[in-house]
Parts: C-alpha cells; sequence; structure tokens
C-alpha cells in the first residue's frame, strides 16, 4: 500500500499521473478524490441543480441529492496508472455520517481517465453534498501489484465509462417533465461530453486567454528549443565558443517557469538546482548525461502541459453543464421544497393564514358587521381555502425577493 510520498515518488517516476494534482487532497494513506459539476441523477435521468454560495473563503458549490436516489458524478481528476499499480476507493467518513454511502469499486492498472462514481442516499429526506476542489467524495488507495500485469485487455472498460451513461439512457423511461432533458442531456453525453471524457478535445492549442495563457506560451517555447538542443547535443553538432558555457535553462525566468511546475514541486528543487552549466568539454565528453537532464526537463514539461490540458478540460465541463442547464425544474425546485425547508415554509405559510384570517375577523368587526363570526369564515372553504393559497404564495414572493436581496447585496 502507498503512503503518500509512495504516491508522490510514483508520480515523480511516471508510474502514476493525478490531473489536477492537489498537495492538498493528500492523506496518509491516499488521494481524495473530488467531483465535477456532472451530477445525473438515476431516478429522474437528467442532472441535479448545482447551488453556488458565497463564503469568506469564496464560492461553495452543492448539489442536493434527492431521498432514495442514486447520483452518478465524474471526477475531476483524470487519473493514469502504469501496469505496476492498481487501487481501491474507500468512503470519506464524513459523507457516511451525512448519511451518504459511495459504491466502492477498483482502479485497474493501465487505467486513464476521469472516473465514474456513484453516491447513494437511502433516507427519506435530502442530503446537501459541496463539490469542493479538495477531495469530497472518496479516498483512493494505490497498491503496488507483485509482478506487473501483462497480455492484453487488462480491462475492457473506456475512459470516463460512457459505455454506462450510454446504456442507463437506453433503459431510462421517458417522463413527460424530463422527456426533451432527457434527449439533451443523452446527445450531449454521447458527443461532446463522451469526447472530452476520452481525451480527444485539445485545450492547449486552444487559442483563449486565461490564467494559463503566458504559462502555456513559455513551456512550449522551452519545450522545443530543449529538443532542439537534445538532438543537436546527442549528434555532437553543437557549438559554443571556447570560453563559452552551455546552460539548459539559460535565465532565471526559464528557471523560475520550471520550478513552478507539478513534478518540480513534488522533487522539491530549488532556483539554485535548476542553475546547470556545462563547458565545450564537458558537451564532448558527458553528451549522455547531459541528454539525461534535459529529458527530465522534457519529461516536467510534458506532465505541466497535460496538467493545464486537464485543467482546462474540467472547467470547459463545468462551463457547459452550468450553461445549458441540462435539469429539469423539479431539480430546481428541489433545492427550495426539501426537508426542513418544507416543513418551516408550510408552518411560516399556515401562520401567516391564521394572522391574516384574524385581521379578516378585527377589520369586519371593525366595520361592524359582527355577524359573521370566525366559525362562518371557517366553515365556507372557499374562503379558508383561498386564505392558505394567498399565503402560499405570498410567502414564497418573500423567499423569492429575500434571497435575490442576500445574492445581489450580501
Amino acid at each position: 500500500m502507498y503512503s503518500r510520498d509512495d504516491i508522490k515518488n510514483a508520480i515523480i517516476n511516471g508510474k502514476l499521473k493525478i490531473h489536477p494534482f492537489n498537495e492538498k487532497s493528500l492523506t496518509g494513506i491516499g488521494y481524495n478524490i473530488s467531483t465535477t459539476h456532472f451530477a445525473l441523477s438515476i431516478k429522474s435521468g437528467v442532472l441535479l441543480n448545482v447551488s453556488k454560495k458565497t463564503e469568506a473563503e469564496g464560492f461553495t458549490y452543492y448539489v442536493n441529492i434527492p431521498a432514495n436516489d442514486t447520483v452518478l458524478f465524474f471526477s475531476r481528476e483524470y487519473i493514469e496508472t502504469d501496469d505496476t499499480i492498481a487501487g481501491t476507493f474507500h468512503s470519506k467518513v464524513s459523507r457516511v455520517c451525512q448519511g451518504l454511502s459511495h459504491i466502492s469499486t477498483t482502479l485497474d492498472p493501465t487505467w486513464k481517465g476521469q472516473l465514474l462514481i456513484s453516491v447513494n442516499n437511502p433516507m427519506s429526506q435530502s442530503v446537501r453534498m459541496e463539490l469542493s476542489p479538495n477531495g469530497n467524495i472518496l479516498t483512493m488507495i494505490i497498491q503496488e501489484l507483485e509482478t506487473k500485469v501483462t497480455g492484453e485487455n487488462i480491462h475492457n472498460n473506456n475512459k470516463g465509462r460512457c459505455d454506462l451513461l450510454r446504456s442507463h439512457f437506453m433503459r431510462a423511461k421517458r417522463s413527460i417533465f424530463h422527456r426533451k432533458k432527457q434527449l439533451e442531456l443523452e446527445e450531449f453525453i454521447v458527443n461532446e461530453f463522451a469526447d472530452s471524457l476520452n481525451g480527444y478535445d485539445d485545450f492547449i492549442s486552444e487559442e483563449k486567454t486565461d490564467k494559463y495563457t503566458k504559462v502555456i506560451r513559455d513551456l512550449q517555447i522551452l519545450k522545443t528549443r530543449l529538443e532542439n538542443h537534445r538532438t543537436l547535443i546527442g549528434e555532437h553538432r553543437y557549438s559554443i565558443g571556447s570560453e563559452g558555457k552551455y546552460r539548459i535553462l539559460r535565465d532565471a525566468d526559464e528557471r523560475e517557469l520550471i520550478s513552478n511546475c507539478v513534478i518540480a514541486r513534488l522533487k522539491q528543487i530549488t532556483m539554485e538546482d535548476l542553475n546547470q552549466e556545462y563547458t565545450k568539454m564537458e558537451i564532448e565528453q558527458k553528451s549522455d548525461s547531459i541528454i539525461k537532464e534535459i529529458d527530465k526537463y522534457l519529461f516536467i514539461i510534458k506532465y505541466e502541459l497535460e496538467e493545464i490540458n486537464h485543467s482546462r478540460r474540467i472547467g470547459w465541463q463545468d462551463w457547459v453543464i452550468e450553461e445549458r442547464k441540462y435539469i429539469s425544474y423539479r431539480s430546481v425546485l428541489s433545492k427550495y421544497l426539501t426537508g426542513r425547508r418544507v416543513e418551516k415554509y408550510i408552518i411560516v405559510s399556515i401562520i401567516t393564514a391564521i394572522t391574516m384570517w384574524a385581521c379578516i375577523y378585527i377589520v369586519l368587526k371593525i366595520c361592524g358587521t359582527t355577524e359573521i363570526k370566525p366559525i362562518k369564515i371557517l366553515q365556507d372553504n372557499i374562503s379558508a381555502l383561498t386564505i392558505l393559497i394567498v399565503s402560499l404564495i405570498f410567502n414564497g414572493i418573500v423567499e423569492i425577493v429575500r434571497r435575490i436581496v442576500r445574492r445581489f447585496f450580501s
């Protein structure tokens, strides 16, 4: 079983990839997995609504998992293993204490892709689950195999298990409430989302401006130069002046660029460690060792570009899910009409109805129409029902206004 340091070393040695890697998600013996905003209700066949709450540290996203429902999530993390390691997934105690249960599964050798994770809520009321990027759903345990796996068909699972999603939609019943959204969601999953899960998208070459743009450009320039130097040094064609020196990384900017990469941070490489210099004679006599050093930098750059590509990928996945609204109106209402919130809403509405009834009686009494007694109003079903309906509508409007004011002025 791998410790946290073993997991770091496995990444450094190329046996394991975790994108995006977050050191806060490391535990003593594992790595905590988090989720994207993809949350598919098995019962309704549509995505759950993702709510956003403003807190001191920033935004917190969460979903309300309906009672007696199983929800399918996709991990934020892209996991890749070689043929010498495998893993298992274990529920987090914080989720179990909420009443949620994760359906355990395994991580096969040579797996590549995001993970499909199922969470069940067996309780009679909905449960709120935060979609934190710091490992919110389960813990991945990595183990070393005594002998590496050989042969073909080590596993028959495609990336992201889109095959399971497609089979789900083939079996799912179409309801009049969700039919349109189910069809739209199925079309999205089978095409765009499947391409994203299978890694057919390329967010490195995409022309966009964000926090990664400059880093990508600088890494690609450095990568091209180092690949060229590797060829020239290997063929003994690299030339410098007799008194000159060769530096793999030319200046402080390049050294800082590399030192901020995931692999460099895991190796705890400092700026001073990146300041190697070689004379003309050393280039001629130690070309093999210099090439090995260049290969280390190329590995760091490759891993970092993959890291950025997947970070952009999950950003796109969350954005497109939010933008296209593959949810039903029931999912939107569920965050208001579930559990204690429903009880509070009904109680407040009943109190409001009684207050309105009392006010009507007082007004009638002041006006001298005392022959209309409270009992007559209650006996008139239409009047009582009207008062209750008005009360429900009034409290609904108050709740909506309260939420709007809190969102824009808090």
